[in-house]
């Protein structure tokens, strides 16, 4: 069986009569858990919070609980399990690999730096400054890019005098890049943004 309420461990049981039932070894099945059991018998009829919650393996016996696991945050686009490069610990993963095995996980997403002040019009110049609250270093444009680790670190306060858009992204050795927070600070003496050639 396979749930998420351990006030219910039955919710869903592998069925005994066609490829679910048995995994050879280095084998795999696919399980969605959507709701939607009317797509099929690998559609599970619960669906798990993004949030996070608990994921239950039980024994046929419908209460002997064989593995759990109690996840934190997921992320759109990015996959969560276990990583053969880790002594099958729990990892994430930019590429998911439907099917087959994990490839080399990161430890975790980081989160986007704080960009202050926010953007807005200004009349004078002034200082924009950037704040990571773990050891990543900070990356950023002034061109409405995405980051990368090829752009700006981030060390001294930006001295902003024209119309800009500040994108700061973190970055870290085996942590997924953020995503970028953005602002747009524009000069009341012109409105006007370049043009990027596409």
């Amino acid at each position: 069986f396979i749930s998420d309420d351990f006030a219910d461990l039955t919710k869903w049981v592998f069925p005994s009569h066609d490829s679910l039932s048995l995994i050879l070894p280095y084998g795999y099945i696919t399980l969605w858990a959507d709701s939607e059991p009317f797509q099929g018998e690998n559609h599970l009829p619960f669906s798990l919070n993004k949030d996070g919650e608990t994921l239950i393996l039980v024994a046929n016996d419908g209460f002997t609980i064989i593995d759990q696991k109690v996840f934190s945050e997921q992320y759109a686009d990015i996959s969560y399990g276990r990583d053969p490069s880790s002594n099958n610990g729990w990892s994430y993963f930019i590429n998911p690999s439907i099917g087959r095995q994990n490839n080399s996980g990161y430890e975790g997403l980081l989160s986007m730096p704080f960009i202050t002040p926010e953007g807005g019009v200004f009349l004078e110049p002034f200082n924009v400054s950037m704040l990571q609250n773990d050891e990543s270093n900070i990356f950023y444009t002034v061109n409405g890019y995405e980051p990368s680790i090829n752009d700006i670190i981030y060390i001294n306060p930006i001295n902003i005098s024209e119309t800009t858009i500040i994108n700061g992204r973190s970055f870290k050795d085996s942590y997924i890049p953020s995503y970028s927070r953005s602002h747009l600070y524009l000069s009341d003496s012109s409105y006007s943004l370049d043009r990027k050639s596409t």
